[in-house]
C-alpha cells in the first residue's frame, strides 16, 4: 500500500497538483491505509476502496455529500484507476458511481473477476455503466440484498428504457445476464437466474458495410493536410487502420518498442481481445510513421507513437481516432453517420485482409 500511495502522490505532482490538493489526497489514502490494517486485508482494489466509502458515509447518495464527503470519493476514485491503469484524469468526471451495500460490492467483485479473465478497461466501463443504473434501480425498488434479487427485476429495469435506445436495452440485459451467471458461479445466489431468463431478443442496429474500396480510401486519405504535426499525426493513424486493419484502440496505444524497425514489423497485444498480433510494417505506414516522429510529433517522453498536439502532450483516448476519420471522411463527401461508426474497423483494402 506504501508503494502505490507513494507512486500515486509522485504522479499528482508531475500532473503539477497544489501542495493543499496532495496533501488533501494524502491524508485520505492514509486513513484509507489504516483501514486496510484494523481489518487485516491484504491489499488494496476497487471492491476495497467501495468498502471503506460505504464504512465511512453509508449509503448516501453523491448529490447529497458535503464538499469534504466529495473529496473522499473523488480521491479514492482516483487511486483505484492509478492501480489499474498508472494514469490520472486531471478532470474527475462529475457522474460518479458507487457501488454500495451487498449487491454494489458484488458487482465490484464481478468487474475484478472480469478484468482478471482480460477483459479491456473499455468493456470493464461498459459493465459499469450498465450495472450501476441497475443497480440504482433496484435500491428504488427497495431490493437491498442478492437474495430478493428475481429475473423480472432485471426485465422490468429493461422495460423502462426507451424504446428508442434498442442498443441500450440489449446492452443492459446482456451485462445483468453475465452478473447473474457470476453469482450463481460464486455460489452468491441459489437460482440460476441467468438460465432463467429469455433469449436477447432486442432488436439490433443494422449491420455496418463490410468494407470500402480502394478508391474510396484514398479519396479520404487524400483529404488530409500533411504539412501540419496533426495532418502528418492523423495520416499516419489512418494508414495503420487502412492498411493494416488495427483497431482504433490499438493505433491509440501503439507503443515505440512495438514497432521493430529492423524487422518490418508491428509486433502487440490486442487492447480488446488481449491475443497477440504481428503485422508487417510495409513501407508506406512506416514512412507515413516517420514523417510525423521526425516534423510532428512534439517532444516528450510518453512510450506512445501518437500524441494530442496541443499541451499537454499525452497519448489519444480510443475514441480519438472516431472523431477524427469522421473529419476527413465528411471532407470526403461520406455524409452518412455509419460510414464514420466503420472507421476504422471495416475500411482494410481487400488485398491487405
Amino acid at each position: 500500500m506504501d508503494e502505490l500511495i507513494d507512486a500515486a502522490t509522485l504522479q499528482l505532482k508531475k500532473m503539477s497538483y497544489s501542495s493543499l490538493t496532495v496533501d488533501w489526497y494524502l491524508t485520505i489514502w492514509r486513513g484509507l491505509k489504516k483501514y486496510i490494517i484494523r481489518h487485516k486485508l491484504d491489499s488494496f482494489s476497487e471492491r476495497i476502496g467501495s468498502k471503506y466509502i460505504y464504512d465511512n458515509l453509508g449509503g448516501i447518495d453523491y448529490d447529497q455529500m458535503t464538499k469534504k464527503e466529495r473529496y473522499m470519493v473523488r480521491a479514492i476514485k482516483t487511486l483505484v484507476m492509478f492501480q489499474e491503469t498508472g494514469k490520472m484524469k486531471r478532470k474527475v468526471s462529475s457522474i460518479t458511481r458507487i457501488f454500495d451495500g451487498e449487491i454494489g460490492l458484488a458487482m465490484t467483485d464481478f468487474f475484478e473477476h472480469q478484468s482478471n479473465q482480460g477483459i479491456s478497461p473499455r468493456t470493464k466501463e461498459h459493465y459499469r455503466l450498465n450495472l450501476h443504473e441497475f443497480l440504482q434501480y433496484l435500491k428504488g425498488q427497495g431490493i437491498s440484498s442478492l437474495g430478493s434479487i428475481t429475473r423480472m427485476h432485471l426485465l422490468n429495469y429493461i422495460a423502462t428504457i426507451s424504446e428508442e435506445q434498442e442498443g441500450k436495452k440489449s446492452n443492459s440485459f446482456t451485462c445483468g445476464r453475465m452478473f447473474f451467471k457470476y453469482l450463481r458461479e460464486t455460489n452468491r445466489i441459489e437460482n440460476d437466474l441467468n438460465k432463467m431468463l429469455p433469449k436477447n431478443n432486442f432488436i439490433k442496429k443494422k449491420a455496418l458495410p463490410s468494407h470500402y474500396s480502394k478508391e474510396e480510401i484514398e479519396k479520404v486519405l487524400s483529404t488530409i493536410d500533411r504539412s501540419n504535426p496533426k495532418g502528418k499525426r492523423d495520416y499516419a493513424m489512418m494508414l495503420l487502420a487502412s492498411r493494416l486493419g488495427l483497431r482504433s484502440s490499438d493505433i491509440c496505444n501503439l507503443r515505440f518498442n512495438e514497432i521493430l524497425w529492423e524487422s518490418n514489423l508491428i509486433k502487440l497485444t490486442q487492447q480488446k481481445t488481449k491475443i497477440p498480433i504481428e503485422l508487417p510494417l510495409i513501407h508506406e505506414v512506416g514512412e507515413a510513421i516517420i514523417d510525423y516522429l521526425k516534423y510532428g510529433r512534439p517532444i516528450s517522453d510518453e512510450p506512445y507513437v501518437f500524441l494530442h498536439v496541443i499541451s499537454p502532450y499525452r497519448n489519444m483516448a480510443n475514441g480519438n481516432l472516431y472523431s477524427i476519420a469522421g473529419t476527413y471522411f465528411r471532407r470526403a463527401g461520406f455524409n452518412h453517420k455509419e460510414d464514420e461508426e466503420s472507421m476504422p474497423y471495416v475500411i482494410v483494402w481487400q488485398e491487405f485482409c
